[in-house]
């Protein structure tokens, strides 16, 4: 399994959803309609670790994690935080991708990837809903949705509501919470990881994206699909001068550098799955240059008579060209040698969590020109290495 994280500036917005201390007769709209710059620190920066296969067969059912770092809430966002400062935060909600390419087949709540401990007083989810672009519950939704009860927030500028969920709410605690690690110190949002399980499309050589939830409208600029949403809470709600917001103050945060820039980093694919080329795809090399080229297999191609004829009439068969190959499914195991010595060869074995990993590699020339496949190694990759020819067999 590799490791990646992804660091990148979030443009968040803040609303309060209230009416004056005189009472609601003197409704004062939008009491709380802005940006806010440092809620998590300068620029508002997020980090995203991903666990992930870096290979997979076509057809492979594969597992990989993705998961915030932990962010702490700095109180100076709000001017009155002096007052009334910043107790926890309520109802977060953090969207992903379903990743195009696959056939969803589960998703678990999994332990912080950096092992931070949760703080006292937090209520963290215990499972993964999927959803669709409204946010409800949906067995053929693209995006998959980390929060408690699915209670998210919910504001309201000039009388009309905007929320993501059937189960919004401006001005009530609940859902995923995050509280305080110490008297006096920032409330601390520890992030659970997504436990994602796909099955990879039959399609060889492509390539699978994971990431957050994005597109538009989730990548608009103070949008309630915003990947990352939730309600700061104070501990009272405000003064005379003040309007009432309830002590709630909904915050929304989009990938972006600043409210009109472009997005960034944090709303590409985080890290990418490759899906092996396998025999059988192509039915020639004409035309193909460069990778293309060294990947590619010629289905009618007689590989070595003596040894089976056709890789596509004799499989398994005993020697192969360059290209990626199926162990006991295109090709037998055994001791090979090269015909060639300028190109790599690997052999891919898969670990006890069912993910691929490289094995064991070399140039042509290493190992004396051999290479050797085991019966429980799971895939063969040569480039370069011209014509690989059976010798001896493998336990």
């Amino acid at each position: 399994m590799a490791d990646s994280v992804v660091s990148f500036d979030t443009s968040c917005h803040a609303f309060a959803n209230g009416h004056g201390k005189l009472g609601a007769n003197l409704f004062i709209p939008d009491p709380v309609n802005r940006q806010v710059d440092d809620i998590f620190g300068a620029n508002n920066k997020v980090s995203v670790d991903v666990r992930y296969p870096k290979t997979v067969l076509p057809g492979d059912t594969f597992t990989y994690s993705i998961g915030l770092r932990t962010l702490d809430i700095h109180t100076e966002f709000d001017p009155h935080s002096d007052e009334h400062p910043i107790t926890n935060a309520q109802r977060i909600k953090v969207d992903i991708a379903i990743p195009e390419g696959t056939e969803f087949v589960s998703a678990a709540v999994g332990k912080n990837l950096q092992g931070d401990t949760t703080p006292t007083g937090s209520s963290q989810p215990t499972s993964i809903i999927r959803i669709d672009d409204q946010g409800n519950e949906d067995p053929e939704g693209k995006f998959l949705r980390m929060a408690v009860d699915n209670k998210t927030e919910r504001r309201t500028v000039n009388g009309v509501q905007s929320f993501n969920g059937p189960n919004a709410n401006g001005n009530a605690a609940g859902g995923f919470t995050a509280g305080k690690t110490n008297v006096g110190t920032d409330p601390q949002i520890v992030f659970p990881s997504f436990q994602v399980t796909v099955k990879a499309a039959n399609a060889p050589g492509t390539t699978i994206p994971l990431k957050l939830r994005a597109g538009s409208p989730a990548n608009e600029y103070k949008n309630p699909r915003n990947f990352l949403t939730f309600l700061s809470q104070n501990d009272d709600a405000g003064n005379f001068l003040e309007p009432d917001t309830h002590g709630f103050v909904s915050i929304r945060c989009a990938p972006r550098d600043t409210p009109t820039s472009a997005v960034n980093a944090g709303a590409e694919a985080l890290a990418s799955v490759s899906t092996l080329i396998s025999p059988g795809t192509v039915s020639s090399c004409e035309g193909k240059s460069g990778v293309e080229l060294d990947q590619c297999t010629i289905d009618q191609e007689v590989v070595n008579e003596e040894y089976g004829g056709s890789v596509v009439g004799s499989k398994p068969a005993k020697s192969f060209s360059d290209g990626v190959y199926k162990v006991q499914t295109d090709i037998v195991n055994g001791v090979y040698t090269h015909s060639e010595g300028d190109g790599v060869w690997s052999v891919a074995a898969r670990a006890d969590d069912g993910s691929l990993f490289v094995r064991q590699h070399g140039s042509c020339t290493d190992f004396g020109g051999k290479m050797t496949i085991f019966s429980t190694d799971v895939a063969v990759g040569t480039f370069g290495c011209g014509l690989s020819t059976f010798q001896s067999g493998t336990e």
